[in-house]
C-alpha cells in the first residue's frame, strides 16, 4: 500500500507541475506569434443604410486596428473536400483575441505592411471559416476588386 500510495501521489505531483509548465509554454507561443506579426490590417463588417428616399444601399463599417501577419499565397482547395474549386490569394494570421470576432461576412483591409502605410488600402474577403489553433487565427483570403 506504500509503494502505491508513493506512486499515486508522485504521478500527481508530475502532472501539477506538466500542466502548469504546458500553460507557460502556450504563452510564449502565442507572445512569438504576435511579435512577428508586423502588418496591420481592419476587420470590416458589412452594415446598410437607408437613403433619403428609402433605398438601401450596402457598405462597410471599419473596426480598430490590428496587428496581423499577411503571407502571400497562391493555391486552390475544394470547399468542404469536394464542393467548387476556391482560389486562395493570402493567408492572414490574427492574435487569439482578434480572431474571436471573425465571421466570413467581414472582410478584411490591409492598412501597412512591414509597419509601413500602405497608399491605397487592400482589400480581402475570406473564403471560408477562420481556423483557430493553440497561438493564433488563420484566415485564407482572396484579394477583393
Amino acid at each position: 500500500d506504500r509503494l502505491a500510495s508513493h506512486l499515486a501521489i508522485a504521478t500527481m505531483v508530475n502532472f501539477r507541475w506538466t500542466g502548469y509548465n504546458t500553460l507557460i509554454f502556450l504563452a510564449a507561443m502565442q507572445a512569438v506569434q504576435e511579435s512577428h506579426m508586423s502588418d496591420t490590417c481592419v476587420l470590416q463588417t458589412p452594415s446598410g443604410t437607408t437613403g433619403v428616399y428609402g433605398d438601401q444601399s450596402a457598405g462597410y463599417t471599419d473596426g480598430v486596428p490590428i496587428k496581423c501577419g499577411l503571407e502571400w499565397t497562391s493555391t486552390q482547395r475544394r470547399a468542404a473536400g469536394r464542393g467548387p474549386v476556391l482560389e486562395i490569394d493570402a493567408r492572414l494570421r490574427l492574435p487569439l483575441g482578434a480572431g474571436a470576432v471573425v465571421n466570413p461576412q467581414q472582410r478584411v483591409k490591409m492598412t501597412h505592411r512591414f509597419d509601413m502605410e500602405l497608399v491605397q488600402p487592400w482589400v480581402f474577403t475570406i473564403v471560408g471559416q477562420p481556423q483557430v489553433g493553440p497561438s493564433c487565427v488563420v484566415l485564407e483570403l482572396k484579394r477583393f476588386g
